[in-house]
C-alpha cells in the first residue's frame, strides 16, 4: 500500500479509516477501521417517505441515520 511505499507504519505513524464497512475491510492486513452506513435503514426510510409524499405531493422526503465507528487495527488506540 501506498503508506508502507512512503515508509509509514500503519498505525503507528498514521491511521487510516475507510467508509462503507464493505467486506474487504476486514480481511484487509491491517484490517480497517470504517464507518458502517445503515443502508437497510436508508432504504426503509426512502420506502416510507415514498408512500407518504404519494399522500402530499408536497413534502419533503428526511431521511436520518446513526452511522457507526467500526473500529479495527488501521487505527491506534488512545489508551
Amino acid at each position: 500500500n501506498m503508506a508502507s511505499k512512503l515508509g509509514l507504519r500503519v498505525p503507528n505513524d498514521i491511521s487510516i479509516i475507510g467508509y462503507d464497512d464493505i467486506k474487504l475491510a476486514s480481511l484487509l492486513t491491517p484490517k480497517l477501521t470504517t464507518i458502517k452506513i445503515p443502508l437497510d435503514s436508508i432504504a426503509q426510510q426512502i420506502i416510507l417517505g415514498i408512500k407518504a409524499r404519494s399522500q402530499d405531493s408536497y413534502g419533503a422526503i428526511e431521511i436520518k441515520i446513526m452511522p457507526e465507528l467500526v473500529i479495527r487495527d488501521s487505527v491506534k488506540s488512545l489508551n
